[in-house]
């Protein structure tokens, strides 16, 4: 299903959810980058897909995992995404 997701997301959004690290780091800091969904996005999602905004945003957040664990990054399971 996160297949279907992703081909309905336009480029931005999908530079969003492969972005892993904020843009300006401290130095010697981590700071992980948290991918938010704008509501319209949501909306426009669960109208296409024909499932609610919850099921959707789901989906998303496991698309997030499943890419960012191909691009090599390391993501905990209880970790926000």
């Amino acid at each position: 299903m996160s297949v279907r997701v992703w081909a309905l997301l336009n480029s931005k959004s999908r530079r969003c959810v492969e972005r892993r690290y904020k843009r300006r780091r401290k130095p010697g800091k981590s700071q992980y980058y948290v991918y938010r969904p704008r509501g319209d996005l949501l909306v426009r999602l669960s109208q296409e897909l024909g499932m609610s905004q919850t099921e959707v945003l789901g989906e998303i957040r496991a698309l997030r995992v499943r890419v960012l664990r191909s691009l090599g990054h390391v993501v905990r399971d209880n970790e926000r995404v």
